[in-house]
């Protein structure tokens, strides 16, 4: 039975199912660092949008800044293991295609200038979300999952 859901579950499925029976080196701090601040940023902007602070926003949402870290710490293990995949399978983006997704995501947030939109980015992190769609994609595509009895 197909079911519409399963096209999103599936890969995300398939990759806990990868982090899970992996054995990953802890990831380099620097890269825990830049993703606990991007969550930082993230939910400090969220805590704007809500009228509070960053820490009344985490009370709130009963979070603590060791939750936070141990959710950077897994982000960056998560990327470590996409990032053995794609180079495993020879997946890149290109420079091409980050410009093309530039353009088209520029235009959709209402930026008048692409350099403009660029520049509000993290470059890195972009291609790193990029690339991670395209894992999802060769996952869905050439991964299987088989449904538990219970």
């Amino acid at each position: 039975i197909y079911d519409e859901a399963m096209e999103t579950e599936a890969p995300i499925l398939m990759l806990q199912n990868i982090l899970e029976n992996s054995e990953i080196k802890d990831p380099p701090e620097a890269m825990v660092n830049r993703y606990y601040d991007r969550l930082l940023s993230d939910m400090s902007y969220r805590a704007m949008m809500y009228g509070y602070d960053l820490e009344t926003f985490m009370t709130l949402s009963n979070t603590s800044e060791e939750q936070c870290m141990e959710a950077a710490r897994e982000a960056a293990r998560e990327i470590m293991v996409m990032k053995a995949i794609a180079d495993a399978e020879g997946l890149v983006v290109t420079d091409e295609e980050m410009e093309s997704e530039f353009a088209k995501d520029a235009e959709e947030m209402g930026y008048e200038d692409v350099e403009e939109y660029k520049e509000a980015l993290d470059a890195k992190a972009y291609r790193e979300y990029l690339l991670s769609d395209q894992i999802m994609e060769y996952l869905l595509k050439n991964g299987t999952v088989k449904a538990l009895e219970s």
